[in-house]
């Protein structure tokens, strides 16, 4: 089952790259906290949360017979594990997209917010 989502791994990797690799040329601030600034300066615990969710994702990614589902997963795989990776590494997120009055953010947080609303969409269109 794992080698029928090799390509939903890839573009989870493919996520993770591109974050990094423009969070390396264009970081205009960073944020030791999660969305919005929430719980700043508490990077072990979000560190460990984000573990866990990155544990339920590729549970639910292998489990998944669903594209949508699983496209919706990799972006949030991909959007998890390149901020989690600046958590370990750099003990904050960097980010550098600043539109109107929304805070600033990153590659991997735009791949976070489309993933949940695919998934969204999933779960509506489930039923």
């Amino acid at each position: 089952m794992v080698h029928k989502k090799i390509k939903f791994y890839f573009i989870a990797f493919l996520i993770i790259i591109i974050d990094q690799i423009t969070k390396a040329f264009l970081t205009k601030t960073t944020n030791t906290g999660v969305a919005f600034g929430l719980f700043k300066g508490n990077t072990t615990l979000i560190i460990l949360i984000s573990l866990i969710i990155t544990g339920i994702i590729l549970y639910y990614l292998v489990k998944s017979n669903s594209f949508i589902l699983s496209i919706g997963l990799s972006f949030l795989l991909g959007g998890a594990v390149s901020n989690l990776l600046d958590r370990v590494f750099l003990g904050h997120v960097r980010d550098f997209i600043q539109i109107f009055i929304i805070p600033t953010f990153n590659i991997a947080d735009m791949f976070n917010v489309i993933g949940a609303l695919l998934i969204i969409i999933y779960l509506v269109k489930k039923d």
